[in-house]
Order: structure tokens, then sequence, then C-alpha cells
């Protein structure tokens, strides 16, 4: 049906009414890859973002831990380091706050800016927490992810994993200058 949509002018850009999103926004928060495909194929912007809060293809295939989506929308020139108007999160932080390793991996390998700040100035680092995901804190303290940077409030993300009493992740950012 997108073929033939396509092949009768349809503006592969066009937006729906209600969020403004684009054919590549409901493709990618469904996960259908080869519909993500075909779209980029015949010329999807894959930046352009929703026109309510600004969510591009590439934070929702993150968020949603979609890592082949992912790929697809780096290789075809998804800028990296967007932030989305709500919470001003990045790719990057959607990724580390859900936990999708592979992912953050994958995106810092490819330049994603790591000191990036949301709304209330949490980084990547600070969500990864917030939420215990380890082996994500881990890939961003490799990363040189700062464990003492602070949101707005002044929490760290060292103080945030003492609130939560994850000893695990306290251990971890221990080792690399987590500050009591």
């Amino acid at each position: 049906m997108i073929e033939v949509l396509l092949a009768r002018g349809v503006d592969v850009n066009s937006r729906d009414q209600r969020r403004g999103w684009t054919a590549l926004l409901f493709a990618t928060e469904a996960g259908h890859l080869s519909v993500v495909r075909l779209l980029i194929k015949n010329g999807a912007n894959v930046n352009l973002g929703s026109m309510k809060d600004k969510v591009t293809p590439l934070m929702r295939a993150a968020s949603n831990g979609y890592f082949d989506i992912v790929k697809h929308l780096v290789i075809n020139k998804a800028k990296l380091n967007l932030q989305d108007r709500r919470l001003q999160s990045t790719a990057l932080m959607w990724a580390a706050f859900k936990g999708h390793t592979q992912i953050v991996d994958y995106l810092l390998e490819n330049k994603a800016l790591i000191g990036v700040r949301g709304g209330r100035g949490e980084s990547a680092l600070w969500l990864a927490v917030s939420h215990a995901n380890v082996k994500t804190v881990n890939v961003l303290l490799l990363a040189g992810a700062n464990p003492n940077r602070v949101d707005w409030r002044g929490v760290s993300p060292y103080h945030l994993a003492v609130k939560k009493n994850k000893i695990e992740m306290i251990e971890l950012l221990n080792e690399f200058g987590g500050k009591k």
C-alpha cells in the first residue's frame, strides 16, 4: 500500500494532523525496518521530527530498542544530537534511560555527544542510573561520562545510586571517581 501511495505522488514527508508525525516516525515507532527502508529510499527526511514535541525517528528507535532501525537511520545521516522539545533528550539519552546498551554503545561509536543535558540537567549517565541499568552505566562510564555531574537539583548519578541503595551501581561509579 505504501508503494502504491508513493507511486501516486503522496508526499513521503507529509504529517498526520494530530501530532504532526511523518510516515517514517510511525514506521519507526512500530519497529518496521522494511517500511523504514522503503520510506528512506523514497526520500523520507530522517531528521524530520514531530510538530508538537520534535521527537525524531532516531529518538523513537533508540527509545524502543530497535537497533537495526537505529543503525539504518544513522547510516542515512540521522543527526545524533538533536533534542526533543519536551524533555530536551537526545537519542543517546533515550537509549540510556531505557537500558538499551547496544544502542548506547553504537551511538557513542558514531560520535553521539555524551555530555548533553536534558531539560532538568540530567545526562545520559544520570538517566541510566535512575533506572538501574548497570550495563548501560558501565558503557557510559567507559566512554567518559562524569559520575559527579549534577542535575538541576544538585543530584549526581553517584548520589542517585546511593539514594536508591544500588550497591553494584555505587561500586561501579566509585571505580570511575564517583564522590561520596
